[in-house]
C-alpha cells in the first residue's frame, strides 16, 4: 500500500505545481490500529487504501463517522463514485489524477480522469466472478440453504452447467470466499462477496441480459401481469424513492399488459423490461434484495447509490 500512496501523492503533487502550490511533504506513520496517517507539515490526516474501490468498500467508508477527517487513495474513483463521496464531504485521490482535497488555503477538485487500462489488465476475474460464476452466486448469495446443496441442484437452480458448477464452487473455496466450518461451508466475510458480486454484475452480466423497452402508461401492480418490479421500482415500493420509470423482471407472457396499457416499443421509453438470468424452476415473489441493491448501483447515480445503501443495511448486511 505504500507504493499506492506515493503514486498518488506524485499526483496530488503534480496538480499543485499546475496550481503554483506548493508541494506536499508528506510523511507516512502507522496508526496504533493498523492503518495509516500521512503527515503534511504540522497536519496530520488519517489514510484509507484501498486497491479497487469496490461496492463495499465504498458504502463502508461513506458509513464511517470519522470519514470526513480522513483521505481516501486508491487506484481508481468514477465520477459516480467521487460524486457520492463529495456529497459527503470525503476527500479522495486516485492514480488516475481525480482528486478532492481540502487543505488551508487550497481546495482541488479534479474529476472525468479516464481510468488507466492496466486496472482492468491487473483485476483477476476467475471462475467465481465469470458470467456462470456470477449466476451461481445469485443463487448462493439469496438461497441460505443453498452452500451445501448438491451440485445437480445447484447446477439446476442457477441455470449453469454441472460441470462448471464443480469448477466455480473450487474457485470460491480456493479463493477464501467460503470457508469450511464444522463439515459445512459458510461465508467468510459475505458482505464483501457481495459487494464484489455487485461490481461485476454491473460489468459483466448485466449487458447481456435480454432488454426491452418501451413508453407508455406504467400499471399499478405489475405483479398482474407476469412481472417483478427491481431497482427503482423496487425501491419505490419499500417507499425510499419515487420514480417516473419502471424497471421489471418478466416472469411469463406480458402481451395482455403490453395491450392494456398500450405500451408502444421506444429504445428511450420509461418502461425496460429484462429477461431473467436464473432458470425458469426458481420462483420468486418478490425480486431478491440482493438484485435490487445490484440494479440500484448500475444506475450510476448518487440518489440510487444512496437508497442501496438503504436497502444493503435494512436487508443485506450480515447474515441476513
Amino acid at each position: 500500500m505504500d507504493k499506492l500512496i506515493t503514486n498518488v501523492a506524485e499526483k496530488i503533487n503534480t496538480a499543485l505545481h499546475t496550481l503554483k502550490q506548493e508541494p506536499l511533504q508528506l510523511t507516512l506513520f502507522p496508526a496504533s490500529d493498523g492503518g495509516s496517517v500521512l503527515q503534511n507539515g504540522c497536519a496530520m490526516l488519517r489514510v484509507d487504501a484501498q486497491k479497487y474501490l469496490t461496492t463495499a468498500a465504498l458504502q463502508k467508508i461513506i458509513q464511517n463517522q470519522w470519514a470526513a477527517d480522513m483521505l481516501l487513495i486508491t487506484e481508481y474513483v468514477s465520477p459516480q463514485q467521487g460524486e457520492m463521496l463529495r456529497n459527503k464531504e470525503i476527500q479522495y485521490a486516485d492514480t488516475a489524477g481525480n482528486m478532492f482535497l481540502r487543505y488551508p488555503g487550497v481546495a482541488i477538485l479534479i474529476s472525468n480522469c479516464a481510468k488507466p487500462q492496466r486496472i482492468e489488465q491487473q483485476k483477476s476475474v476467475g471462475r467465481a466472478f465469470s458470467t456462470a460464476g456470477l449466476k451461481l452466486l445469485f443463487l448462493l448469495l439469496t438461497e441460505p440453504e443453498a452452500l451445501n446443496w448438491g451440485y445437480r441442484n445447484l447446477a439446476q437452480y442457477s441455470g449453469v452447467s454441472l460441470g462448471s458448477v464443480g469448477y466455480i464452487m473450487a474457485d470460491l473455496q480456493n479463493s477464501g470466499h467460503l470457508i469450511n466450518a464444522d463439515g459445512n461451508w459458510v461465508w467468510k466475510d459475505r458482505n464483501n462477496t457481495i459487494g464484489k458480486w455487485c461490481d461485476y454484475y454491473r460489468d459483466k452480466l448485466l449487458p447481456g441480459i435480454e432488454k426491452r423497452r418501451y413508453s407508455g402508461t406504467i400499471p399499478d401492480n405489475c405483479l398482474e401481469y407476469a412481472m417483478l418490479p427491481g431497482g427503482e421500482s423496487a425501491a419505490e415500493q419499500l417507499h425510499l424513492l419515487k420514480s417516473s420509470r419502471l424497471l421489471a423482471y418478466r416472469t411469463g407472457n406480458i402481451n395482455l399488459c403490453i395491450a392494456q396499457n398500450r405500451w408502444k416499443e421506444d429504445i428511450d421509453g420509461n418502461i425496460e423490461i429484462r429477461t431473467p438470468f436464473w432458470p425458469e424452476c426458481r420462483t420468486f415473489d418478490k425480486i431478491p434484495y440482493l438484485l435490487i441493491y445490484a440494479d440500484l448501483l448500475a444506475e450510476d447515480d448518487s440518489r440510487c447509490t444512496e437508497i442501496a445503501g438503504e436497502i444493503f443495511n435494512r436487508f443485506l448486511r450480515g447474515d441476513q
